[in-house]
């Protein structure tokens, strides 16, 4: 039998936080193999990557994930038509990269670091990224979290091992930025064999699913309205990314891409609890999941704030000492971020629990309204007042975005604000209808 709910998020988590040293050590080692203004161009080239990877994934990893653990299609019908796809979209970014290219447009997009052979390098990444997104949705479905989280575990070393070899060793005339994709590419490469080993495991085949649909009809629903929400919300948080790059340099954009990537550190916990509450959901209880939505929400929240104070405390004096005195100013920008990642931690959980039972317009909500507040606040302050404004901007949109998220679930669910404090105040008993 595998791990119950609750033993599994303290299991993911204590991976998280195993894994929280050497995610820092690889910051602190990219940090000094690329400097800040390095640091700012891989930026652009990874959220290059990342909307790639978001816009032309379709949202399938929350589909694969929900539809699979609801039974509703096997993988062995999802193998032939996702295979395929993922060759299309391959296929679709190096057309669109190559059309860059060709035309000279492709500094102003992907900026300054931006050459044949990182692009390339950028393709390649988003095959391998698209591919293990979709591999950990499979092992989600089948809550097989161990297998993750030991991949995770593997795949935290790769670059602080990469990153302290190019210091050792010296760069050999290599661009530090050819240097640092490299590294990004072989632990994704790392993790594409590990997922492949585990996912299509004899032992771990699954029967045919009835059904007269194609699987890609059943799951597009849920996926496109993934696919807006994921889409939507990575514009409104990457847009920062080309104005504060644009109007303030590199440097200052690599200050506040570190400050970003320290307060999602904040997320551990929230991440784990949603991650492993969510395809728990379609087979539980309907007032039971909706208790212990307050309840983990609740906890997120207070753990969050207790993880975000220590740390922020923390960066004050040694921020500056881990990662060179380049990035002293992200521990302001990381202090302003801060104020909207903590309640943030409450919409991870809640957005988990709308998408496993099958409301996910509410994320969409959410996203459209936290874009429109976070864009409009971007174009009008980074041109004046850089990062700042653009961490200002992120924090108020997360704060937004939670609280829409969570009242469209309290009159959703019917619920009164008493209700919702009474069971994020009362321990749940788990108690899904299909069991663990």
């Amino acid at each position: 039998m595998k791990p119950g709910l609750f033993r599994t998020i303290a299991l993911t988590y204590g991976t998280q936080l195993l894994a929280m040293p050497l995610s820092l050590a690889s910051s602190a080692l990219q940090a000094r193999v690329l400097g800040s203004a390095g640091r700012g161009q891989l930026s652009v080239l990874q959220t290059t990557v990342g909307i790639a990877v978001l816009y032309l994934g379709l949202g399938l990893p929350s589909a694969i994930t929900y539809h699979l653990a609801s039974k509703k299609v096997s993988l062995d019908q999802l193998k032939g038509p996702l295979s395929r796809y993922l060759v299309f979209a391959t296929a679709a970014l190096s057309a669109i990269l190559g059309v860059l290219l060709i035309t000279g447009l492709e500094p102003k997009v992907l900026g300054h670091g931006a050459t044949p052979r990182t692009i390339a390098l950028v393709v390649a990444l988003f095959t391998l990224t698209i591919h293990n997104a979709w591999m950990a949705a499979v092992l989600s479905s089948r809550r097989d979290f161990g297998a993750i989280n030991r991949i995770t575990l593997v795949a935290v070393a790769v670059p602080v091992a990469g990153y302290g070899l190019a210091l050792a060793l010296g760069t050999g005339g290599l661009d530090p930025l050819v240097i640092a994709f490299s590294v990004l590419l072989s632990n994704e490469f790392i993790k594409a064999v590990l997922y492949a080993l585990r996912v299509w495991a004899p032992q771990a085949t699954t029967a045919l699913v009835e059904s007269t649909t194609h699987p890609i009809r059943v799951m597009i629903g849920f996926s496109l309205l993934a696919w807006a929400c994921d889409s939507i919300q990575f514009l409104t948080y990457r847009l920062d990314v080309w104005l504060v790059s644009g109007y303030h340099g590199d440097s200052a954009l690599g200050q506040y891409s570190l400050a970003v990537t320290l307060g999602e550190m904040v997320w551990l916990l929230a991440s784990a609890i949603a991650a492993v509450f969510f395809p728990h959901v379609p087979t539980m209880e309907r007032s039971v999941a909706i208790a212990l939505t307050c309840r983990l929400a609740a906890f997120s929240f207070v753990a969050s704030f207790g993880l975000a104070l220590i740390g922020f405390l923390l960066s004050i004096p040694l921020l500056p000492i881990i990662f060179t005195a380049q990035f002293e100013p992200s521990v302001q920008l990381l202090g302003i971020l801060l104020i909207g990642v903590v309640p943030y931690s409450i919409a991870k959980v809640v957005g988990n629990y709308l998408a496993g039972s099958g409301a996910m317009r509410f994320s969409l909500y959410s996203a459209l309204v936290s874009m429109v507040v976070c864009v409009t606040l971007d174009l009008i302050f980074i041109p004046r007042f850089g990062a700042i404004a653009a961490a200002g901007a992120t924090a108020t949109a997360y704060c937004v975005f939670t609280a829409v998220i969570v009242e469209s679930f309290r009159r959703r669910e019917k619920l009164s604000w008493s209700d919702v404090l009474r069971h994020a105040r009362t321990p749940q008993k788990l108690a899904p209808a299909g069991g663990t």
